[in-house]
């Protein structure tokens, strides 16, 4: 069984008691550590319901289960993520914490509903305080194990609080009050909770280290506060704790990951081994090369050395483009000849970038092309309209006491019931104390309540009554009968339409899931179970890697992936490292910390390459309707091995631009500030020298001899500090008259356009607000139609409908 295992991996598997860290560097086969470490615990006589691994995706869990059970077949040992695991406690365990058994799990749409109730209650307006930035907020309070008495005392005592604080710290009771009347939690509660379990029951949390002998933990640098405190008290009477995970690839900062503690986890374990598995299997030794040596840069990490017996491989490639419309069509043009030429699939190449707005113009580009792609962690299946109508009559079902699920479904499809009964009926059942379909029970005692919409309420009732008496039967069968007896896309059927021919598809294809979950799950198999299976669904789980396709996605999206070719786009200041990293103007730690986290960001995407890595960046892009001179990323400057390529191209003749001459690659000669004088621009005529591994080519020809290659200027990492106030200048600068001139027209009538959540859509209406460009836009999947401002919004064209 370990034959195939390195010595450093033969170490962490043979290692038996006691608390373990293995620092595990990208491709460095910890997947194979973890799983073998099981099987060789098992063989050494330990019971597998007394290990728990845990881990991050139900993709790497599913993984590590499936290589477990070939190497122990019939094992059962319980390989679970986070939230799963502590949803199974809390369900055992619920009335601990003032909930029931049957609680339901509300995702972010069901979450900001609730905030905007909230919000109206408090006589607030949810179009000045966006329920999506209070939702955050309040998701990192939890995180932090901030509960909404702690708010509530902090309100009462501080009075130096900003306004937005004290309507988030006036939100977050309410919300957690409303989400207790329906009986459900958020995703960060499942994790608060059991917080609250352990901490509160001793004598549990003693039981529980004993159950779990021996615990493992994937992925330990992207730990937060509340998933720190579980394990820590999983693991306190008998630490035989093993934990895999490398601070280098820490990336979640800015949802309450803390690297502190991979750092401290020797401070925390004085009696801990340390393994350092540092042989990559997965890239070429020029990849391996460069992102050390920009990693290299962070303080704060755990040192150590890359090294792989794979080839030497192609040298990174670094490519400075003129315009963000000649970096798409060069990368879709390359890909496409490449392809052509037998060099590799589609789905061997992946296009990672920063910030969800930089696909556009590769979409686009890649559609001119005829290059099939797919774009990750779009408009996932269950958030579908249709498929979350059928789950919600699901979770009525299960949970009658969930209100959010009660109100989407009550006139879904129309039944009489419009929104002045709603008022009337929850304001009865508020009054009573009864959940929505307990009070449409007694629609005759509301007051006010006409005929016509109490026999509506009834008929729901006695609907549901009907349901929730064949939920003990597979899940599937009871899909079925909802769609049945609802009547729900009973025009669909008929329908020539495709939309909504695609609609009917995929309710079959949830009932399809169902029977298949109904057929696997076995002993396990109930309605709940279902519901939990698609509440914790991840982006990541819908990510096809063999799918015939090029990929792409954002560089957060890529974590745990690998391709045989990656280009990573937009490698300019203000976008890798983003700007956000840069606004801490008086907190150099805050700054310094921020900017290590954008490095470390960079890093993983780049070890996401197996054959090929390309850099790309350009002289100017787009921002707020206007071209922008960009400034080079200092991660570029700080990457100094010989394993680089650097090529600039872009649309300049001989003679095309006059005035100074210089480099479009250094710093100083980019501002990020707006204008359209391009005339002091020049690639100039320099001698015609080649340096040491370094070369630019021409834009319009390829280099046949040396007269094309210039020497590059020696890089030099920039001072950070001057970088900065520079910088922020810039943006600052841009900020200001962006907002004191009108903004272009970004949008017509009849664009198609994309939206990360909506996805497809059209553009319906155009107007404008405060010199802003407004659009409304009708969305395919739903027919719902919303408003946004053009240059605010996460809206790209997608090319002709």
């Amino acid at each position: 069984m370990q034959s195939r295992l390195t010595e450093p991996q033969r170490e962490a598997v043979e290692h038996f008691e006691g608390p373990l860290l293995v620092l595990a560097g990208p491709g460095s086969g910890k997947t194979r550590v973890i799983t073998h470490r099981i099987a060789r615990l098992i063989e050494r006589g330990v019971s597998p319901r007394r290990m728990l691994a845990l881990t991050f995706t139900n993709k790497a869990a599913e993984e590590m289960q499936h290589r477990v059970e070939a190497l122990v077949p019939g094992s059962r040992v319980w390989v679970s993520t986070f939230h799963r695991f502590c949803a199974r406690l809390l369900r055992e365990y619920a009335e601990l914490v003032g909930l029931n058994g049957n609680f339901t799990i509300f995702d972010t749409d069901d979450q900001r509903g609730v905030i905007k109730r909230a919000l109206s209650d408090l006589n607030l307006d949810s179009t000045q305080y966006a329920p999506a930035k209070i939702n955050a907020a309040i998701s990192r309070m939890k995180n932090e194990l901030i509960t909404p008495d702690v708010v509530e005392t902090a309100l009462r005592e501080q009075s130096a609080m900003d306004f937005k604080t004290v309507v988030t710290a006036r939100v977050y009771p309410e919300y957690q009050k409303r989400l207790s009347q329906s009986n459900a939690v958020d995703f960060d509660d499942l994790l608060l909770h059991v917080v609250s379990l352990l901490q509160g029951n001793p004598e549990l949390r003693s039981e529980l280290d004993q159950q779990y002998r021996f615990i493992l933990v994937d992925e330990y640098q992207d730990t937060n506060k509340a998933q720190y405190e579980i394990i820590r008290a999983l693991a306190h009477d008998v630490p035989n704790l093993c934990v895999t995970g490398d601070p280098d690839q820490s990336i979640y900062g800015w949802r309450g990951a803390r690297i502190d503690n991979i750092l401290r986890f020797e401070s925390d374990y004085p009696d801990a081994q340390v393994v350092r598995l540092e042989e990559n299997f997965r890239s070429t030794q020029s990849i391996l090369r460069v992102a050390d040596s920009l990693i290299e840069h962070n303080i704060h990490r755990k040192a150590k050395r890359l090294h792989t017996g794979n080839e030497s491989g192609d040298d990174v490639k670094l490519h400075r483009f003129w315009t963000g419309k000649d970096e798409a069509e060069e990368i879709a043009s390359q890909i496409r000849r490449d392809i052509e030429a037998g060099v590799w699939e589609w789905s061997d190449v992946a296009i990672f970038y920063r910030v969800n707005w930089l696909s556009r113009e590769i979409e686009l580009a890649l559609g001119r092309n005829r290059v099939p792609y797919q774009v990750a962690a779009g408009l996932a299946f269950y958030e579908r309209a249709e498929v979350k109508d059928m789950l919600t009559y699901l979770r009525t079902i299960e949970n009658p006491a969930d209100r959010a699920a009660a109100l989407r479904i009550i006139n879904n499809p129309p039944r009489g019931i419009g929104k002045s009964t709603l008022v009337k009926l929850t304001r009865f059942a508020d009054k009573h104390e009864l959940t929505l379909l307990e009070a449409a029970e007694h629609a005759k005692e509301i007051p006010e309540l006409s005929a016509g919409p109490a026999k509506a309420l009834l008929g729901f009732a006695e609907l549901m009554r009907g349901l929730r008496g064949k939920a003990t039967g597979p899940v599937a069968d009871l899909l079925r009968a909802v769609l049945s007896e609802t009547s729900y896309g009973d025009d669909w059927r008929e329908s020539d339409d495709e939309q909504e021919q695609q609609r009917l598809g995929n309710v079959i294809e949830l009932i399809n899931a169902a029977q298949q979950f109904d057929e696997h799950a076995g002993e396990g198999r109930s309605l709940q179970a279902f519901l939990e299976t698609t509440s914790l669904v991840s982006d990541t789980d819908f990510v096809e890697e063999s799918s015939g396709k090029v990929t792409l996605m954002t560089l957060h999206a890529a974590k745990g992936l690998e391709f045989p070719v990656v280009y990573i786009v937009g490698v300019e200041q203000n976008l890798i490292p983003h700007e956000r990293a840069m606004n801490e103007q008086d907190d150099f730690r805050k700054t310094q910390m921020a900017l290590e986290e954008e490095r470390r960001l960079l890093f993983v995407g780049m070890t996401r390459a197996m054959k090929q890595l390309h850099l790309t960046s350009t002289v100017e892009r787009y921002s707020f309707g206007r071209p922008l001179r960009t400034v080079r990323s200092q991660f570029e400057t700080e990457i100094e091995c010989e394993e680089i390529d650097h090529t600039v191209r872009g649309p300049v003749k001989s003679g095309q631009w006059s005035g100074r001459k210089p480099d479009p690659l250094m710093e100083e000669d980019s501002q990020d500030v707006p204008g359209n004088d391009w005339q002091d621009f020049d690639f100039g005529a320099a001698a015609p020298t080649k340096g040491p591994g370094v070369f630019f080519e021409s834009a319009d020809t390829e280099p046949s001899d040396d007269s094309n290659a210039v020497t590059a200027d020696s890089k030099k990492t920039p001072d950070p500090v001057a970088l900065k106030s520079k910088l922020t200048t810039g943006a600052a600068l841009l900020r200001s008259q962006a907002e004191s001139e009108e903004s272009p027209a970004m949008f017509a009538v009849g664009d198609a356009v994309r939206h990360p959540r909506y996805g497809l859509g059209e553009v319906i209406e155009v107007g404008r607000m405060m010199k802003r460009q407004t659009v409304i836009v009708r969305f395919d999947q739903d027919d719902r139609t919303e408003t946004f401002v053009a240059d605010k919004c996460p809206l790209t064209p997608v090319g002709l409908r």
